[in-house]
Order: C-alpha cells, then sequence, then structure tokens
C-alpha cells in the first residue's frame, strides 16, 4: 500500500504498515462576516494505491488511545477510482459524539488507485461535461448560460428548462454551494424529470431555471468554500463583484426577473443521526395573506415527506443569506438547506429531491400561481394583510410562538425516538 499525499484532501497523512492515521484540512475562511470555516473542513480525501483485499486500518483525527472513547457509529466510507463513481464501504465507523473522530478497518475493495472518503466529492470536470451534455441531448427544452464567472474565472452555467415560449412564471433551482455535500445529485434527478412527460406538462406553465453548481472553486479545490474562504450560504456577498463574484452573478440574474420559488438542496455527511429535513422559515417573513397560505401548505407537505422532522428559526433566515435576501426584497417563496442525508443512499436521496420538487411545483399548478400572487411592487401585486402591520403582529405572533412552541417540542420528541431506535446508535 502506498499513500498519495498530492491527490487525498487532509492537513496532515501517513501509514504505519497498513494503518492510516489522516487529519482532517482546516480550511481559511474569509476575514469579514460569517464563514464557519472550521463546521465546514469536516470531510477528508484519501488517495492510495493498493493491492485488492489488503486490510487497511484507518484512523482519522484521533490516534489509537482514542479507539476506546468512541461511543457511536456515527459516519459513512465511500470509496471511488475515479472520483465520479462512488460506493459505500459496508463496514462500521466508529466515531465520538461529533462524529469527527473516525475508526474502521476495511478490506481494500480495488487494485490500483482508490479514493477513500467520508462524503461524496464529485471530480469538477466531469460534471461540468455531465450538465453540458445533457444540454446537448435536449436542445428543444433546454439552453445553457452563462451568468457570469467565479474568483478563479470558472462558468457559472445555468440551464433553464421551459416547453412555452411564454411561461407562466419561472422557478429557481440551485445545489452544489457547499461542494463536499453531494446535493449536486438533486439537480441531476429533477432535470431528468423535468424532460419526462410528466415534467414536460410542468414546463408548459413554468420556466425553470438550474444552477447546479453554484460553487465551481470550491469543486475544483476540493472544498465547502470559494477560492477565498467565503461560505456563500452563511455570507452570501451579493454586491461585492471583486470578492464574491459567485454570489454578484447570481443575485443580478435574479433580479431580472425574481423567481416565484427558489429551491436549494444540501446533504448531511457525518451527522448521520439526523433525518432528511427542511430548514422552514417563520410565516411572518413573508407578505399578505395569499403568499401565507402557500408556505404553510408547502411546510405542511416537506415535514410530511420528511417525517415529521424539520429545523425552523434564525438558521432559516439567516441575515445574510441568499434566502433571506430573496425572501425580505421580493417576497419570493425560498426553500433553502433541504438536507438529505448519505445514509439513505444516492437512488434514494434522488427519489427524494424530485418527490420535492413535484409536491410544491404542484400547489403552484394548482391555482396557476403567478409573480401577481407573490411577488411585492414593482415585481407583482402580493395584497398585504394586517398581520403585516403594526399593531396586528402582535395578534398574530401569539398563536405563532403557541404554536412554534407545540412543534418544537414534538419535533425533538420525534427526533430523540429517531436517535434511540436507530441501528447506527446500537
Amino acid at each position: 500500500m502506498k499513500l498519495l499525499p498530492d491527490q487525498s484532501v487532509a492537513s496532515n497523512l501517513r501509514a504505519d504498515r497498513n494503518t492510516i492515521y489522516i487529519q482532517r484540512r482546516h480550511h481559511t475562511g474569509f476575514s469579514t462576516g460569517v464563514n464557519k470555516a472550521d463546521e465546514y473542513s469536516w470531510f477528508f480525501l484519501l488517495a492510495l494505491s493498493g493491492t485488492k483485499n489488503e486490510s487497511i486500518t484507518l484512523l482519522a483525527n484521533m490516534s489509537q488511545a482514542d479507539i476506546p472513547t468512541l461511543t457511536r457509529n456515527n459516519s459513512l466510507l465511500f470509496y471511488s477510482t475515479d472520483q465520479i463513481n462512488w460506493r459505500r464501504l459496508a463496514v462500521p465507523v466508529l466515531t465520538d459524539s461529533a462524529g469527527l473522530k473516525q475508526y474502521a478497518t476495511f478490506i481494500l475493495p480495488v487494485t490500483g488507485t482508490c479514493y477513500i472518503s467520508n462524503t461524496i466529492f464529485y471530480d469538477y470536470s466531469y460534471l461540468d461535461d455531465y450538465f453540458a451534455s445533457f444540454v446537448a441531448r435536449h436542445t428543444a427544452y433546454c439552453q445553457k448560460t452563462t451568468i457570469g464567472t467565479s474568483l478563479q474565472n470558472r462558468p457559472l452555467r445555468l440551464l433553464t428548462l421551459s416547453n412555452n415560449a411564454n411561461p407562466l412564471d419561472r422557478i429557481l433551482l440551485t445545489t452544489g454551494c457547499h461542494p463536499a455535500e453531494p446535493d449536486v445529485i438533486a439537480s441531476q434527478a429533477i432535470i431528468d424529470w423535468l424532460v419526462s412527460p410528466p415534467g414536460l406538462k410542468l414546463l408548459t406553465r413554468y420556466q425553470v431555471d438550474v444552477l447546479p453548481l453554484s460553487n465551481p472553486d470550491g469543486f475544483a479545490n476540493r472544498s465547502c468554500l470559494t477560492s477565498n474562504g467565503i461560505n456563500l450560504y452563511w455570507n452570501f456577498m451579493k454586491d461585492d463583484q471583486k470578492k464574491c463574484p459567485e454570489a454578484f452573478y447570481l443575485w443580478r440574474y435574479i433580479l431580472n426577473p425574481p423567481p416565484l420559488l427558489y429551491l436549494d438542496f444540501h446533504s448531511y455527511v457525518h451527522q448521520y443521526h439526523r433525518h432528511p429535513m427542511p430548514y422552514l422559515k417563520d410565516t411572518i417573513a413573508y407578505r399578505g395573506a395569499f403568499t401565507k397560505h402557500i408556505v404553510k401548505q408547502m411546510d405542511r407537505y416537506l415535514i410530511k415527506q420528511s417525517r415529521g422532522f424539520y429545523r425552523f428559526g434564525k438558521l432559516a433566515m439567516w441575515p445574510d443569506s441568499l434566502s433571506r435576501h430573496i425572501t425580505q426584497q421580493f417576497n419570493t417563496i425560498s426553500y433553502t438547506k433541504y438536507h438529505f442525508n448519505l445514509y439513505e443512499g444516492i437512488p434514494a436521496s434522488q427519489t427524494r429531491a424530485v418527490n420535492i420538487f413535484i409536491g410544491l411545483t404542484k400547489l403552484l399548478l394548482r391555482q396557476s400561481i403567478n409573480h401577481q400572487h407573490i411577488l411585492l411592487a414593482p415585481h407583482g401585486h402580493a395584497i398585504l394583510d394586517h398581520s403585516d402591520r403594526w399593531p396586528f403582529t402582535w395578534f398574530y405572533y401569539l398563536p405563532q410562538l403557541l404554536s412554534k412552541s407545540y412543534m418544537f417540542g414534538k419535533s425533538y420528541w420525534r427526533y430523540y425516538r429517531h436517535r434511540n431506535q436507530s441501528h447506527l446508535f446500537r
């Protein structure tokens, strides 16, 4: 067995016979704003060359002395020969409570170069070619537009899917904000569904814009941050073309015109005790009784799809996030950070993504909703209701507080029950 440090993502990598010690790389965050760089440095990518059926012991972010302290099976391992086709290593991965210290023993599945990771990290060139090939195969319904470039001059390619010269309105879908979270599988699955007969029926009413790789430098550099350390979710610097062109160009595209609905996917990686779930805004974030009514229906659908699991509050309405900007300025209905869980596997996660997309768009199709119903002037004519004005906001907040208190307790009760019953913790 031979280690390949140049192809690995780690701050430290060494081997003692067939025992490999690897330390995760700590990525440097941008100096301004909230970046949470350390929280997004949990992944590692190990490259080695060996012989099939060799026995390998892996200790990530730990030493031999830490092994007795590991109390959970809270992580997964995947392997690939090309960083394109990934498969799970079906072995237990013992971890600490945070899931960062990871210990596993496995049999090397192939001879030659093999990549071992605690996530699925796709090759950037492969993904760029994949979506270009998709457009080439479906030119009747799909066009590709470069809306700008990243800090390292990689194109921000947006796919526009439509089956009508004058669609009712448009929907925006993004993935790839944090490249080590393989949520790009959602874009792949949804665009495949959109060119199927049921999807083409939707495209006669709504145009769907897809930005599958919103952080191309992160994919190329194998990081969850942009090339200068900006975390696009927590620090969406929409007005700074020089420091954050990825956010700048996406925001400029959004302005003309703003989308009716915005979806954004993410993925849990080392937090496998969590069920797939959405991040939900409080409905007070939206303006107008009709918009609130639609949002409540969508919330209920997402909660049902997630078996009652969800998160809400400040995380879903972070002050510097695109989610907050787009809702506050235009009243766009936005669901960002719907998290998959890789423990379900790629096919199940893709099915979940398509079901979520179908369910939310059905609610729009049912009433032929367009920007005039939802967006604020000058982009629409959403009618404000009394709950948007003082002092009526207090009458709205009180039942919301009671409802949230009840749902908060119910959600955490389900969470702890799921955690205690899960075979991951046995």
